[in-house]
Protein backbone atom coordinates (compact mmCIF):
# COMPACT_ATOMS: atom_id res chain seq x y z
CA UNK A 1 0.00 0.00 0.00
CA UNK A 2 2.98 2.26 -0.47
CA UNK A 3 1.60 3.75 -3.66
CA UNK A 4 -2.03 3.62 -2.57
CA UNK A 5 -3.90 6.94 -2.41
CA UNK A 6 -7.02 6.73 -0.32
CA UNK A 7 -8.30 10.06 -1.66
CA UNK A 8 -8.62 8.84 -5.25
CA UNK A 9 -11.35 6.67 -6.67
CA UNK A 10 -10.21 3.06 -7.15
CA UNK A 11 -10.32 3.09 -10.94
CA UNK A 12 -7.68 2.62 -13.62
CA UNK A 13 -9.07 5.39 -15.80
CA UNK A 14 -10.65 8.59 -14.58
CA UNK A 15 -13.67 7.98 -16.79
CA UNK A 16 -14.36 4.60 -15.23
CA UNK A 17 -17.37 4.22 -12.97
CA UNK A 18 -17.25 2.94 -9.41
CA UNK A 19 -20.34 0.98 -8.48
CA UNK A 20 -21.16 1.08 -4.79
CA UNK A 21 -23.77 -1.30 -3.42
CA UNK A 22 -25.61 -0.06 -0.36
CA UNK A 23 -27.96 -1.65 2.15
CA UNK A 24 -29.34 -1.06 5.64
CA UNK A 25 -29.55 -3.65 8.38
CA UNK A 26 -31.96 -2.31 11.00
CA UNK A 27 -31.11 -3.13 14.59
CA UNK A 28 -33.65 -1.07 16.48
CA UNK A 29 -36.02 1.88 16.23
CA UNK A 30 -34.85 3.60 19.37
CA UNK A 31 -37.21 6.57 19.38
CA UNK A 32 -39.64 8.62 17.35
CA UNK A 33 -39.69 12.12 18.79
CA UNK A 34 -42.98 13.68 17.68
CA UNK A 35 -42.21 17.01 19.30
CA UNK A 36 -38.91 17.53 17.43
CA UNK A 37 -39.86 15.31 14.47
CA UNK A 38 -36.81 13.07 14.74
CA UNK A 39 -36.50 9.31 14.32
CA UNK A 40 -33.54 7.65 15.99
CA UNK A 41 -32.42 4.31 14.55
CA UNK A 42 -29.58 1.91 15.16
CA UNK A 43 -28.36 0.39 11.90
CA UNK A 44 -25.51 -1.28 10.08
CA UNK A 45 -24.72 0.54 6.85
CA UNK A 46 -23.69 -2.18 4.39
CA UNK A 47 -21.19 -1.16 1.69
CA UNK A 48 -19.74 -3.14 -1.19
CA UNK A 49 -17.50 -1.94 -4.02
CA UNK A 50 -14.58 -3.14 -6.08
CA UNK A 51 -11.02 -1.84 -5.63
CA UNK A 52 -8.54 -3.09 -8.25
CA UNK A 53 -5.63 -2.21 -5.92
CA UNK A 54 -6.51 -5.17 -3.68
CA UNK A 55 -6.28 -8.09 -6.05
CA UNK A 56 -3.99 -11.03 -5.31
CA UNK A 57 -3.66 -14.74 -5.75
CA UNK A 58 -4.41 -16.57 -2.49
CA UNK A 59 -1.95 -19.31 -3.47
CA UNK A 60 0.91 -16.84 -3.41
CA UNK A 61 0.09 -15.84 0.15
CA UNK A 62 -0.50 -19.11 1.88
CA UNK A 63 -4.18 -19.40 0.99
CA UNK A 64 -5.16 -16.04 2.50
CA UNK A 65 -8.30 -14.98 0.62
CA UNK A 66 -9.34 -11.98 2.73
CA UNK A 67 -7.85 -9.40 5.01
CA UNK A 68 -9.16 -6.76 7.46
CA UNK A 69 -7.90 -3.21 7.11
CA UNK A 70 -8.87 -0.13 9.10
CA UNK A 71 -11.41 1.80 7.07
CA UNK A 72 -9.55 5.10 7.46
CA UNK A 73 -6.66 3.69 5.37
CA UNK A 74 -8.65 2.96 2.23
CA UNK A 75 -10.89 4.88 -0.13
CA UNK A 76 -14.53 5.04 0.92
CA UNK A 77 -17.52 6.63 -0.78
CA UNK A 78 -18.44 9.87 0.93
CA UNK A 79 -21.96 8.76 1.72
CA UNK A 80 -24.02 11.11 3.86
CA UNK A 81 -27.52 11.03 5.30
CA UNK A 82 -29.22 13.94 3.57
CA UNK A 83 -32.02 14.31 6.13
CA UNK A 84 -29.81 14.02 9.17
CA UNK A 85 -31.12 15.92 12.19
CA UNK A 86 -28.17 16.05 14.61
CA UNK A 87 -25.34 17.46 12.49
CA UNK A 88 -23.30 14.26 11.96
CA UNK A 89 -23.87 13.73 8.26
CA UNK A 90 -21.01 11.36 7.46
CA UNK A 91 -20.17 7.98 8.89
CA UNK A 92 -17.67 8.58 11.63
CA UNK A 93 -17.38 5.07 13.06
CA UNK A 94 -13.85 3.67 12.83
CA UNK A 95 -14.36 0.06 11.90
CA UNK A 96 -12.35 -2.33 9.78
CA UNK A 97 -13.21 -3.22 6.22
CA UNK A 98 -13.03 -6.78 4.86
CA UNK A 99 -11.16 -7.06 1.54
CA UNK A 100 -11.33 -10.18 -0.58
CA UNK A 101 -8.63 -11.39 -2.90
CA UNK A 102 -10.67 -10.43 -5.98
CA UNK A 103 -10.75 -6.75 -4.88
CA UNK A 104 -14.23 -6.75 -3.32
CA UNK A 105 -14.41 -4.45 -0.31
CA UNK A 106 -17.10 -4.95 2.38
CA UNK A 107 -17.55 -2.29 5.01
CA UNK A 108 -20.44 -2.48 7.46
CA UNK A 109 -20.04 0.22 10.10
CA UNK A 110 -22.64 0.48 12.91
CA UNK A 111 -24.33 3.86 13.18
CA UNK A 112 -26.86 5.65 15.33
CA UNK A 113 -28.79 7.97 13.06
CA UNK A 114 -31.15 10.77 13.98
CA UNK A 115 -33.04 11.57 10.83
CA UNK A 116 -35.71 14.16 10.20
CA UNK A 117 -39.18 12.63 9.95
CA UNK A 118 -42.28 14.62 9.07
CA UNK A 119 -44.76 13.63 11.79
CA UNK A 120 -48.46 13.53 10.97
CA UNK A 121 -50.35 13.61 14.28
CA UNK A 122 -53.85 13.99 12.87
CA UNK A 123 -54.87 10.60 14.27
CA UNK A 124 -52.64 10.57 17.35
CA UNK A 125 -52.40 8.14 19.21
CA UNK A 126 -53.67 5.85 16.41
CA UNK A 127 -51.22 7.28 13.92
CA UNK A 128 -49.08 5.76 11.18
CA UNK A 129 -45.79 7.48 10.33
CA UNK A 130 -43.68 7.28 7.18
CA UNK A 131 -40.07 8.06 7.92
CA UNK A 132 -37.28 8.05 5.38
CA UNK A 133 -33.50 7.88 5.36
CA UNK A 134 -31.95 9.38 2.23
CA UNK A 135 -28.37 8.37 1.44
CA UNK A 136 -26.16 9.70 -1.31
CA UNK A 137 -22.62 10.78 -2.12
CA UNK A 138 -21.84 14.37 -1.30
CA UNK A 139 -19.27 15.15 -4.04
CA UNK A 140 -19.49 12.36 -6.63
CA UNK A 141 -22.16 12.54 -9.29
CA UNK A 142 -23.70 9.60 -11.06
CA UNK A 143 -21.00 9.42 -13.76
CA UNK A 144 -18.31 8.82 -11.15
CA UNK A 145 -20.04 6.77 -8.44
CA UNK A 146 -23.06 4.66 -9.19
CA UNK A 147 -25.22 3.78 -6.18
CA UNK A 148 -27.33 0.63 -6.36
CA UNK A 149 -28.95 -1.66 -3.84
CA UNK A 150 -26.90 -4.42 -2.36
CA UNK A 151 -29.28 -7.19 -3.37
CA UNK A 152 -30.41 -6.30 -6.89
CA UNK A 153 -30.11 -3.47 -9.35
CA UNK A 154 -33.72 -2.31 -9.57
CA UNK A 155 -35.20 1.13 -8.72
CA UNK A 156 -37.70 -0.07 -6.10
CA UNK A 157 -37.32 -2.87 -3.57
CA UNK A 158 -40.31 -3.70 -1.37
CA UNK A 159 -38.14 -5.54 1.16
CA UNK A 160 -35.42 -2.89 1.18
CA UNK A 161 -34.17 -3.38 4.76
CA UNK A 162 -32.49 -6.32 6.44
CA UNK A 163 -34.02 -7.38 9.77
CA UNK A 164 -31.79 -10.28 10.62
CA UNK A 165 -30.71 -8.70 13.94
CA UNK A 166 -33.78 -6.55 14.57
CA UNK A 167 -35.05 -5.94 18.10
CA UNK A 168 -38.72 -5.04 18.40
CA UNK A 169 -39.73 -1.64 19.70
CA UNK A 170 -41.99 -1.29 22.73
CA UNK A 171 -43.91 1.59 21.16
CA UNK A 172 -43.83 1.05 17.40
CA UNK A 173 -44.44 -1.83 15.05
CA UNK A 174 -43.20 -1.90 11.46
CA UNK A 175 -45.75 -2.20 8.67
CA UNK A 176 -43.54 -1.82 5.62
CA UNK A 177 -39.89 -1.40 4.66
CA UNK A 178 -39.06 -0.37 1.13
CA UNK A 179 -36.19 1.28 -0.71
CA UNK A 180 -36.27 3.56 -3.77
CA UNK A 181 -33.43 4.68 -6.03
CA UNK A 182 -33.63 8.26 -7.34
CA UNK A 183 -31.66 10.06 -10.04
CA UNK A 184 -31.96 13.80 -9.61
CA UNK A 185 -30.45 16.85 -11.28
CA UNK A 186 -29.82 19.79 -8.98
CA UNK A 187 -29.66 23.44 -10.02
CA UNK A 188 -25.99 23.67 -9.14
CA UNK A 189 -24.82 21.01 -11.55
CA UNK A 190 -25.63 19.47 -14.89
CA UNK A 191 -24.72 15.97 -13.81
CA UNK A 192 -27.15 13.52 -12.31
CA UNK A 193 -26.82 12.71 -8.61
CA UNK A 194 -28.03 9.40 -7.27
CA UNK A 195 -29.57 8.76 -3.88
CA UNK A 196 -31.05 5.71 -2.20
CA UNK A 197 -34.07 6.41 0.00
CA UNK A 198 -35.05 3.85 2.62
CA UNK A 199 -38.65 4.24 3.80
CA UNK A 200 -39.91 2.87 7.11
CA UNK A 201 -43.66 2.78 7.77
CA UNK A 202 -44.40 2.37 11.45
CA UNK A 203 -47.61 2.23 13.44
CA UNK A 204 -47.90 3.27 17.07
CA UNK A 205 -48.93 0.66 19.62
CA UNK A 206 -51.91 2.40 21.24
CA UNK A 207 -52.36 0.30 24.38
CA UNK A 208 -50.42 2.68 26.64
CA UNK A 209 -52.39 5.69 25.41
CA UNK A 210 -55.73 3.90 25.64
CA UNK A 211 -55.15 2.96 29.28
CA UNK A 212 -53.54 6.21 30.45
CA UNK A 213 -55.19 8.86 28.26
CA UNK A 214 -58.39 7.73 26.59
CA UNK A 215 -59.94 5.73 29.45
CA UNK A 216 -59.65 8.64 31.95
CA UNK A 217 -61.20 11.00 29.37
CA UNK A 218 -64.08 8.60 28.79
CA UNK A 219 -64.50 8.28 32.55
CA UNK A 220 -64.74 12.07 32.92
CA UNK A 221 -67.35 12.30 30.16
CA UNK A 222 -69.39 9.53 31.83
CA UNK A 223 -69.30 11.40 35.14
CA UNK A 224 -70.49 14.54 33.35
CA UNK A 225 -73.52 12.56 32.16
CA UNK A 226 -74.22 10.97 35.53
CA UNK A 227 -74.50 14.40 37.14
CA UNK A 228 -78.10 14.49 35.93
CA UNK A 229 -78.91 11.39 38.01
CA UNK A 230 -78.08 13.23 41.20
CA UNK A 231 -81.23 14.74 42.83
CA UNK A 232 -81.36 18.50 43.08
CA UNK A 233 -82.33 18.38 46.76
CA UNK A 234 -78.89 17.05 47.71
CA UNK A 235 -77.26 20.46 47.06
CA UNK A 236 -74.14 18.56 45.88
CA UNK A 237 -75.05 18.56 42.23
CA UNK A 238 -73.23 21.72 41.24
CA UNK A 239 -70.30 20.75 43.49
CA UNK A 240 -69.85 17.49 41.59
CA UNK A 241 -70.05 19.27 38.23
CA UNK A 242 -67.37 21.81 39.14
CA UNK A 243 -65.17 19.06 40.61
CA UNK A 244 -65.37 17.18 37.29
CA UNK A 245 -64.40 20.35 35.42
CA UNK A 246 -61.39 20.93 37.70
CA UNK A 247 -60.27 17.31 37.28
CA UNK A 248 -60.53 17.62 33.49
CA UNK A 249 -58.51 20.85 33.43
CA UNK A 250 -55.75 19.32 35.59
CA UNK A 251 -55.72 16.25 33.33
CA UNK A 252 -55.60 18.51 30.28
CA UNK A 253 -52.50 20.28 31.60
CA UNK A 254 -50.77 16.94 32.06
CA UNK A 255 -51.60 15.86 28.52
CA UNK A 256 -50.00 18.92 27.00
CA UNK A 257 -46.59 17.38 27.69
CA UNK A 258 -47.53 14.19 25.87
CA UNK A 259 -49.41 15.51 22.85
CA UNK A 260 -47.09 16.75 20.08
CA UNK A 261 -47.37 20.54 19.77
CA UNK A 262 -48.46 21.64 16.34
CA UNK A 263 -50.57 24.36 14.78
CA UNK A 264 -51.21 22.55 11.51
CA UNK A 265 -53.82 20.10 12.72
CA UNK A 266 -55.55 19.16 15.96
CA UNK A 267 -54.71 15.60 17.04
CA UNK A 268 -57.49 13.07 17.40
CA UNK A 269 -56.97 12.89 21.15
CA UNK A 270 -56.99 16.71 21.35
CA UNK A 271 -60.33 16.81 19.55
CA UNK A 272 -61.77 14.32 22.00
CA UNK A 273 -60.48 16.35 24.94
CA UNK A 274 -62.11 19.48 23.54
CA UNK A 275 -65.34 17.55 23.07
CA UNK A 276 -65.20 16.36 26.69
CA UNK A 277 -64.47 19.89 27.90
CA UNK A 278 -67.51 21.27 26.04
CA UNK A 279 -69.62 18.43 27.42
CA UNK A 280 -68.60 19.16 31.01
CA UNK A 281 -69.19 22.91 30.59
CA UNK A 282 -72.65 22.30 29.16
CA UNK A 283 -73.48 19.94 32.01
CA UNK A 284 -72.60 22.69 34.50
CA UNK A 285 -74.76 25.23 32.67
CA UNK A 286 -77.72 22.86 32.45
CA UNK A 287 -77.29 21.85 36.09
CA UNK A 288 -77.58 25.52 37.08
CA UNK A 289 -80.75 25.81 34.99
CA UNK A 290 -82.20 22.68 36.59
CA UNK A 291 -81.47 23.92 40.11
CA UNK A 292 -83.07 27.26 39.25
CA UNK A 293 -86.22 25.45 38.11
CA UNK A 294 -86.24 23.20 41.16
CA UNK A 295 -86.27 26.06 43.67
CA UNK A 296 -88.82 28.30 41.94
CA UNK A 297 -91.83 29.32 44.08
CA UNK A 298 -95.25 30.96 43.83
CA UNK A 299 -96.11 33.76 43.13
CA UNK A 300 -92.78 35.10 41.83
CA UNK A 301 -92.44 32.40 39.14
CA UNK A 302 -95.57 31.50 37.23
CA UNK A 303 -95.59 28.95 34.43
CA UNK A 304 -97.56 29.61 31.23
CA UNK A 305 -100.43 27.21 30.71
CA UNK A 306 -99.15 25.81 27.41
CA UNK A 307 -95.64 25.28 28.79
CA UNK A 308 -97.00 23.65 31.92
CA UNK A 309 -99.12 21.33 29.77
CA UNK A 310 -96.07 20.35 27.69
CA UNK A 311 -93.61 19.88 30.57
CA UNK A 312 -95.95 18.09 32.93
CA UNK A 313 -98.32 16.16 30.67
CA UNK A 314 -96.68 15.38 27.32
CA UNK A 315 -92.91 15.39 27.81
CA UNK A 316 -92.92 12.93 30.77
CA UNK A 317 -94.82 10.40 28.62
CA UNK A 318 -92.16 10.68 25.93
CA UNK A 319 -89.46 10.13 28.55
CA UNK A 320 -91.36 7.20 30.13
CA UNK A 321 -91.97 9.12 33.34
CA UNK A 322 -95.16 9.07 35.42
CA UNK A 323 -96.09 11.51 38.12
CA UNK A 324 -97.38 9.94 41.36
CA UNK A 325 -101.16 10.44 41.74
CA UNK A 326 -102.39 12.97 44.27
CA UNK A 327 -104.37 11.68 47.30
CA UNK A 328 -108.12 12.34 47.17
CA UNK A 329 -109.05 14.94 49.82
CA UNK A 330 -112.33 16.87 50.27
CA UNK A 331 -112.07 20.40 49.01
CA UNK A 332 -111.75 23.28 51.40
CA UNK A 333 -114.64 25.10 49.73
CA UNK A 334 -116.95 22.19 50.43
CA UNK A 335 -115.94 22.06 54.07
CA UNK A 336 -116.29 25.81 54.42
CA UNK A 337 -119.70 25.95 52.83
CA UNK A 338 -120.96 22.98 54.78
CA UNK A 339 -119.75 24.48 58.02
CA UNK A 340 -121.26 27.88 57.26
CA UNK A 341 -124.57 26.41 56.27
CA UNK A 342 -124.52 24.42 59.47
CA UNK A 343 -124.01 27.59 61.45
CA UNK A 344 -126.65 29.58 59.63
CA UNK A 345 -129.33 26.89 59.70
CA UNK A 346 -132.17 27.53 62.14
CA UNK A 347 -132.06 23.98 63.40
CA UNK A 348 -128.45 24.36 64.44
CA UNK A 349 -129.24 27.63 66.20
CA UNK A 350 -132.14 26.11 68.11
CA UNK A 351 -130.11 23.06 69.05
CA UNK A 352 -127.32 25.22 70.44
CA UNK A 353 -129.69 27.55 72.31
CA UNK A 354 -129.02 26.02 75.67
CA UNK A 355 -125.29 26.50 75.23
CA UNK A 356 -125.74 30.25 75.08
CA UNK A 357 -127.78 30.46 78.26
CA UNK A 358 -124.74 30.51 80.48
CA UNK A 359 -122.93 33.24 78.55
CA UNK A 360 -122.75 36.89 79.47
CA UNK A 361 -123.44 39.40 76.68
CA UNK A 362 -120.57 41.59 77.79
CA UNK A 363 -118.13 38.74 77.18
CA UNK A 364 -119.77 38.14 73.84
CA UNK A 365 -119.30 41.73 72.77
CA UNK A 366 -115.70 41.73 74.02
CA UNK A 367 -115.05 38.56 72.06
CA UNK A 368 -116.63 40.14 69.04
CA UNK A 369 -114.45 43.21 69.37
CA UNK A 370 -111.31 41.11 69.70
CA UNK A 371 -112.37 39.10 66.70
CA UNK A 372 -112.87 42.19 64.59
CA UNK A 373 -109.48 43.49 65.65
CA UNK A 374 -107.87 40.22 64.61
CA UNK A 375 -109.57 40.18 61.25
CA UNK A 376 -108.63 43.80 60.57
CA UNK A 377 -104.98 42.85 61.01
CA UNK A 378 -105.32 39.75 58.80
CA UNK A 379 -105.12 41.47 55.37
CA UNK A 380 -108.42 43.31 56.18
CA UNK A 381 -110.17 40.52 54.35
CA UNK A 382 -113.24 40.31 56.57
CA UNK A 383 -115.12 43.31 57.99
CA UNK A 384 -117.70 42.83 60.67
CA UNK A 385 -120.29 45.49 61.49
CA UNK A 386 -121.18 45.13 65.13
CA UNK A 387 -124.63 46.00 66.22
CA UNK A 388 -124.58 48.59 68.97
CA UNK A 389 -126.56 47.25 71.86
CA UNK A 390 -127.21 48.72 75.12
CA UNK A 391 -125.89 46.68 77.99
CA UNK A 392 -129.32 46.19 79.50
CA UNK A 393 -130.72 45.55 76.03
CA UNK A 394 -128.16 42.83 75.42
CA UNK A 395 -128.89 41.21 78.71
CA UNK A 396 -132.57 41.22 77.98
CA UNK A 397 -132.20 40.03 74.42
CA UNK A 398 -129.45 37.50 74.99
CA UNK A 399 -131.58 34.65 73.86
CA UNK A 400 -132.84 36.43 70.79
CA UNK A 401 -132.05 35.09 67.28
CA UNK A 402 -130.19 38.25 66.23
CA UNK A 403 -127.43 37.96 68.80
CA UNK A 404 -126.96 34.28 68.19
CA UNK A 405 -126.82 34.75 64.44
CA UNK A 406 -124.27 37.53 64.86
CA UNK A 407 -122.01 35.29 66.89
CA UNK A 408 -122.38 32.48 64.37
CA UNK A 409 -121.49 34.85 61.51
CA UNK A 410 -118.31 35.96 63.26
CA UNK A 411 -117.29 32.37 63.82
CA UNK A 412 -117.99 31.51 60.18
CA UNK A 413 -115.82 34.43 59.06
CA UNK A 414 -112.96 33.02 61.12
CA UNK A 415 -113.38 29.66 59.49
CA UNK A 416 -113.54 31.24 56.03
CA UNK A 417 -110.27 33.02 56.69
CA UNK A 418 -108.57 29.85 57.92
CA UNK A 419 -109.89 27.92 54.95
CA UNK A 420 -108.61 30.60 52.58
CA UNK A 421 -105.16 30.48 54.14
CA UNK A 422 -105.11 26.70 53.90
CA UNK A 423 -106.17 26.92 50.28
CA UNK A 424 -103.41 29.43 49.59
CA UNK A 425 -100.83 27.19 51.30
CA UNK A 426 -102.08 24.20 49.33
CA UNK A 427 -101.76 26.18 46.09
CA UNK A 428 -98.19 27.17 46.92
CA UNK A 429 -97.34 23.58 47.72
CA UNK A 430 -98.85 22.32 44.46
CA UNK A 431 -96.97 24.89 42.40
CA UNK A 432 -93.72 24.07 44.20
CA UNK A 433 -94.32 20.37 43.50
CA UNK A 434 -94.93 21.23 39.83
CA UNK A 435 -91.57 23.02 39.60
CA UNK A 436 -89.82 20.08 41.32
CA UNK A 437 -91.41 17.64 38.90
CA UNK A 438 -90.40 19.83 35.93
CA UNK A 439 -86.82 19.79 37.27
CA UNK A 440 -86.96 15.97 37.37
CA UNK A 441 -88.26 15.90 33.79
CA UNK A 442 -85.45 18.21 32.63
CA UNK A 443 -82.89 16.05 34.43
CA UNK A 444 -84.18 12.97 32.63
CA UNK A 445 -84.22 14.80 29.30
CA UNK A 446 -80.65 16.09 29.72
CA UNK A 447 -79.49 12.66 30.88
CA UNK A 448 -80.77 11.00 27.71
CA UNK A 449 -79.42 13.74 25.44
CA UNK A 450 -75.99 13.81 27.09
CA UNK A 451 -75.71 10.02 27.15
CA UNK A 452 -76.49 9.88 23.42
CA UNK A 453 -74.15 12.75 22.56
CA UNK A 454 -71.37 11.32 24.73
CA UNK A 455 -71.55 7.85 23.17
CA UNK A 456 -71.85 9.13 19.60
CA UNK A 457 -69.14 11.75 20.10
CA UNK A 458 -66.76 9.21 21.62
CA UNK A 459 -67.30 6.73 18.80
CA UNK A 460 -66.96 9.36 16.08
CA UNK A 461 -63.85 10.87 17.66
CA UNK A 462 -61.99 7.64 18.32
CA UNK A 463 -63.10 5.55 15.35
CA UNK A 464 -62.02 8.05 12.71
CA UNK A 465 -58.43 6.78 12.71
CA UNK A 466 -57.68 4.71 9.56
CA UNK A 467 -55.25 2.53 11.49
CA UNK A 468 -58.16 0.98 13.39
CA UNK A 469 -59.43 -0.50 10.14
CA UNK A 470 -55.97 -1.29 8.81
CA UNK A 471 -55.68 -5.00 8.20
CA UNK A 472 -51.97 -4.97 7.51
CA UNK A 473 -49.99 -7.09 9.89
CA UNK A 474 -46.57 -6.05 11.20
CA UNK A 475 -43.62 -7.36 9.23
CA UNK A 476 -42.02 -10.61 10.24
CA UNK A 477 -38.30 -9.92 10.86
CA UNK A 478 -37.51 -13.49 9.98
CA UNK A 479 -38.68 -12.88 6.41
CA UNK A 480 -36.82 -9.62 5.76
CA UNK A 481 -33.35 -10.83 4.89
CA UNK A 482 -31.00 -9.65 2.20
CA UNK A 483 -29.63 -13.16 1.90
CA UNK A 484 -32.41 -15.63 2.77
CA UNK A 485 -31.54 -19.23 3.51
CA UNK A 486 -31.28 -21.51 0.50
CA UNK A 487 -33.46 -24.62 0.28
CA UNK A 488 -35.03 -23.88 3.65
CA UNK A 489 -38.57 -25.22 3.53
CA UNK A 490 -39.51 -23.59 6.85
CA UNK A 491 -38.48 -20.13 5.68
CA UNK A 492 -40.17 -20.65 2.33
CA UNK A 493 -43.45 -21.76 3.89
CA UNK A 494 -43.43 -18.93 6.42
CA UNK A 495 -42.29 -16.02 4.31
CA UNK A 496 -43.10 -16.48 0.64
CA UNK A 497 -46.85 -16.02 1.16
CA UNK A 498 -46.38 -12.99 3.39
CA UNK A 499 -43.96 -11.27 1.03
CA UNK A 500 -46.24 -11.89 -1.93
CA UNK A 501 -49.23 -10.42 -0.08
CA UNK A 502 -47.34 -7.21 0.53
Amino acid sequence: MLNYNKHCRPVKNNSDLVTVKLGLKLIQIADVDEKNQIMQTHVYVLHEWMDFNFVWNPKDYGGVDRIQIPSDQIWKPDLVLYNNADGAYQITTRSKAVIRYDGQVQWNPPMIYKSYCSIDIQYYPFDIQNCTMKFGTWTYHGLLVNLIFITENIPIIEQGWDLEEFHSSIEWEILNLRAIRHEKVYQCCVETFIDLTFTCTVQRKPLFYIVNLIVPCVNISVLAVLVFLLPSDSRKKITLSISILVALLVFYLLLIELIPPTSLVIPLLGKYLLFTLVLVNLSIILTIITLNVHFRRYPTNLLPKWLRLFLICYLPKILFMERPPKPNKPSLNYEKNNFSSHFFSSDAILEDETSFSNLNCTETVRSNTATNHTLSHSKNKHTTTATTCDHQQLLSSFHTDECRQHLARVTADHIDYIAEQMKHAKLEKEIAEDWRFIALVLDRLFLIIFAFVSVVGTLISLLKAPSIYNQRKPVDPYCYLYYPPINDSIWTKRCITELNNR
